[in-house]
């Protein structure tokens, strides 16, 4: 793709000169990250390929009578051979397409049904031989279900085959026409000049796109959606891995991992779904329309969104690990370096969009108090031209920003622009906040009903928490206490039941509670959290009605009337009594909550007439919260 500036604007673009000094040792880490499995597809394909330039004899052609294809139609048996030939020859497929395929130069090729669709073999090519597929009748579409270079070839075009499953290439091809790729890997051990195809598209969690030392350019008239695994295996150290991409339609998804520079990407619009991960240098990415997807490169030259930049992430100094994602542990860790960005250019507005030029998060997230920017003013924006707003959940972070930028119809300067294109690390992140209950007692262990009323919870920011600050119930937000002091270095804090009853004004009282929190850290963040819980403190009292043993405090007694009070904040739901190991009963409440037995109702208790000896009276009381409480009562 031309360059889209005139030279005084290539100048300001590192695009492959030495204004990038982290490139080559990118490049290393990507290779030496990717070598265990990145290219075992292309590994694979020349294990079953023979020896490039070696020609195997060449096999007569096939010529197939009228009864042929009527053989063809009603269903043939995986390994048949359909066609073969030196030259030329047609085939009918299952929905009456005639296939024609040919090749020029050396060689030969093959057609054996595979399991469902035809399978194509070629051998004994070099670096003329051109070999071609065309439809004709039918639906004039030609279904493959794999494809086997074994080695070189100048072309290969089957603009109206639809591959599926593999296509294995042996040696260098200069050109490849495909139709509506689905499904696909295509891998290489060696270097592959273009690959046009009506469409490239995954239809689920298969394995799907390109694997090869390089590719000079991938153009899709439709929309892409592909994995690239670019190794750069063979290259010279300032060379393009990947040249140019064109997609006249979206590219939707997939993962790009590229070791190397990539000359353009170009598309009518980039999706979400798609992550870039360029261990080199980029020259110009693209759109018509929207940039939402995910890009991480050691340069970039200039990215152009002909619409809004909505969503999307540019790590300019970032390189993402061997999931080519971001974030991750061990192998799949991400790394980061001083970084420069050409030219930002935005015709529509930036909505939740991030740019950050050498920007370290450190933990994974950025913009929440603890990046670094590495390499200082290195890490810088030349130009930047914003044509719509720049909304508040939109960051742009670099070492140096351009003297002078325009965003919204404004000009700014580093000076005057708003702090969220800054040329400090920024945070944005709201402080984490969380608590709960030391004990839930109640019937169900997360119904935050409970006879406990301490809590313990954690607050925490990367930049520190500045504020803590609690109430309870309606207690205006002017007059919450101060809980800083109770947070502890590890983020966490406990409200003992003390410290609830000063929340509450003196006295916790039993039923339902709003504990309101606001934690802020030093950039001002805020995270605000109403926990809801019961507390439930049901008190019962039990005794007898005339003690008469040698105390009035023993328990013996010859008058064994039993008389007390049931009292819940939440109201009691329901009290049962039992005598030992008898059968409970229910009893009823006065009022006031107070209830009692006569020495009838205890015999009733007890079965009969309560016998001598020492008895135990059970006392369960559930409240209206659902929690029950029990109390016994020992007389002799």
């Amino acid at each position: 793709m031309p360059w889209p500036f005139g030279p005084s604007d290539r100048n300001t673009v590192p695009g492959g000169n030495a204004t990038n000094p982290n490139r080559h040792e990118r490049r290393a880490k990507w290779r030496g990250r990717r070598s265990a499995g990145g290219t075992a597809g292309g590994a694979a394909g020349a294990a079953s390929g023979g020896a490039a330039g070696t020609r195997p004899p060449a096999a007569a052609p096939v010529l197939f009578e009228s009864y042929e294809p009527r053989l063809l139609l009603s269903g043939v048996p995986a390994g048949t051979v359909l066609a073969s030939s030196t030259g030329a020859a047609d085939f009918l497929d299952v929905d009456g397409t005639k296939v024609t395929a040919t090749l020029s130069g050396p060689g030969q090729w093959q057609f054996i049904q595979g399991s469902a669709l035809p399978t194509l073999t070629i051998t004994g090519t070099d670096a003329t031989s051109s070999f071609s597929i065309a439809g004709a009748g039918g639906d004039g579409r030609v279904m493959l279900e794999g494809v086997t270079l074994q080695g070189p070839l100048a072309a290969f075009s089957a603009p109206t085959t639809d591959p599926v499953s593999g296509f294995s290439l042996g040696g260098p091809v200069q050109t490849i026409v495909l139709g509506n790729v689905r499904d696909m890997v295509l891998s290489s051990t060696a270097a592959i000049g273009s690959i046009a195809v009506a469409s490239w598209q995954s239809t689920g969690p298969v394995a799907n796109g390109i694997v090869a030392p390089s590719v000079e350019s991938l153009a899709s008239a439709g929309l892409l959606n592909l994995d690239l695994d670019i190794s750069g295996l063979g290259q010279a150290p300032l060379g393009q891995a990947l040249g140019s991409v064109l997609a006249n339609g979206a590219l939707t998804g997939g993962v790009w991992q590229v070791a190397g520079d990539v000359g353009s990407i170009s598309a009518r619009s980039i999706g979400a779904g798609w992550t870039g991960d360029v261990a080199g240098d980029i020259g110009v990415v693209q759109t018509t329309t929207t940039f939402a997807g995910t890009l991480a490169a050691g340069s970039l030259g200039v990215l152009r969104v002909g619409g809004n930049f909505i969503g999307g992430h540019l790590m300019v100094g970032g390189s993402l690990g061997a999931d080519g994602r971001p974030g991750g542990t061990g192998a799949d860790a991400d790394s980061f370096a001083a970084g420069y960005l050409g030219q930002l250019r935005v015709a529509g507005a930036m909505i939740g969009a991030r740019v950050h030029v050498g920007v370290d998060p450190v933990n994974d997230v950025y913009d929440d108090g603890d990046d670094l920017i590495l390499g200082g003013a290195a890490s810088r924006i030349h130009t930047m031209l914003i044509g719509g707003r720049i909304d508040s959940a939109s960051r742009i972070v670099a070492g140096m920003l351009p003297p002078q930028f325009f965003a919204g119809g404004r000009a700014y300067t580093p000076a005057t622009a708003p702090q969220r294109l800054s040329t400090r690390p920024g945070d944005s992140a709201a402080p984490s906040l969380a608590v709960a209950l030391v004990v839930d007692t109640g019937p169900s262990a997360t119904d935050r009903i409970t006879t406990d009323p301490r809590l313990t919870g954690s607050a925490s920011d990367a930049g520190g928490i500045a504020v803590l600050r609690g109430g309870l119930d309606n207690t205006p937000a002017g007059d919450f206490a101060d809980l800083l002091g109770a947070l502890q270095s590890d983020g966490s804090f406990a409200l003992s039941a003390a410290d609830m009853a000063v929340l509450a004004g003196g006295t916790l009282a039993e039923g339902p509670h709003v504990l309101h929190l606001l934690a802020v850290d030093f950039r001002g963040n805020a995270r605000s959290l109403d926990f809801a819980f019961t507390f439930s403190n049901t008190q019962i009292t039990a005794a007898l009605v005339n003690d008469t043993g040698a105390s009035a405090s023993d328990g013996i007694t010859k008058d064994y009337a039993i008389a007390g009070k049931a009292a819940s904040g939440v109201g009691i739901a329901s009290v049962a009594a039992a005598l030992d190991a008898k059968p409970g009963a229910a009893v009823t409440l006065a009022g006031d909550g107070s209830f009692s037995f006569s020495k009838a109702q205890i015999d009733t208790l007890a079965g009969g007439a309560l016998t001598q000896g020492a008895h135990v009276l059970h006392l369960t009381v559930q409240d209206k919260s659902g929690i029950v409480t029990t109390r016994d009562l020992t007389f002799t």
